[in-house]
């Protein structure tokens, strides 16, 4: 018997991981459980109600964008959300398994999406109200412009430093992947005597354009520069304070720390 294409495999793939998100969303609580997700949220509000981000510097506008979007269109239902992000939860395991059948052939592919699709923290994520749900959306996408075999053209490499700017606007972490993923591409591309200077500034380039107008927005509105959020601070104040513990069970509460009952 022929085996079924991989299409239809990547579809059924893509189905399951559909499945599991759903079911994991009904299950959960029908609330942000954590400090994190209520923040994110708070902004999202801010742009439903008042058209604006608000004066908050601690988190990116990536998320924050994405639930103010199905807020709108969905009112400020938290289960709609979850649905919402299941699905793009789904979509990215199909560009996982695609991607990974361009890079390494249709049978790595397909175990690739199979291993997305129900590993328990990708499928636990559109229910967290964590911003890595969002990040994978266009960070899969990047990551596979960048590194997967296709045509040398600027549209390529301009989209793929788009999509690197799209996730920094979602983690501003991401930046810190960019160094290391040029170095590999460059070294890769040398041994293959592929030009490896052009495609880099293009990503570079691409990145900027994304990321630029969200950095003059928050000079206009702080008078202040500083790369899309500052939450980078506070997080190395709660790892690296007199009060902190290493316990598992505190969480913070504005910038004071006391134990999870």
């Amino acid at each position: 018997m022929t085996p079924p294409p991989f299409r239809t495999l990547l579809a059924a793939i893509a189905v399951v991981a559909l499945v599991a998100r759903v079911a994991i969303a009904l299950a959960t609580p029908r609330a942000i459980q954590w400090p994190d997700g209520r923040e994110y949220e708070a902004v999202a509000l801010s742009i439903v109600e008042h058209g604006g981000y608000g004066t908050q510097t601690l988190r990116a506008p990536g998320y924050p964008t994405l639930i103010a979007g199905v807020y709108a269109v969905f009112g400020p239902d938290l289960l709609a959300l979850r649905l919402v992000e299941a699905a793009l939860g789904a979509l990215v395991v199909a560009m996982i398994g695609g991607f990974g059948a361009a890079l390494f052939g249709g049978p790595a592919g397909l175990l690739a999406a199979a291993f997305a699709a129900l590993h328990p923290v990708l499928a636990f994520l559109p229910s967290t109200q964590y911003s890595e749900n969002t990040l994978l959306l266009v960070l899969v996408p990047a990551l596979g412009l960048a590194l997967a075999p296709g045509r040398d053209t600027v549209g390529r490499w301009g989209f793929a430093g788009v999509l690197f700017g799209l996730a920094a606007l979602v983690r501003p972490n991401v930046v810190f992947l960019l160094p290391g993923l040029l170095a590999g591409l460059s070294l890769a591309r040398r041994r293959e005597r592929l030009p490896a200077l052009v495609p880099a500034l293009l990503l570079g380039l691409g990145l900027v354009a994304a990321v630029t107008p969200w950095i003059a927005r928050s000079h206009r509105v702080h008078d202040q520069w500083f790369f899309i959020a500052s939450g980078g601070g506070r997080a190395l104040w709660l790892g690296n304070n007199e009060q902190t513990t290493a316990a598992t069970n505190t969480a913070y509460r504005g910038m004071a720390l006391s134990p999870v009952p």
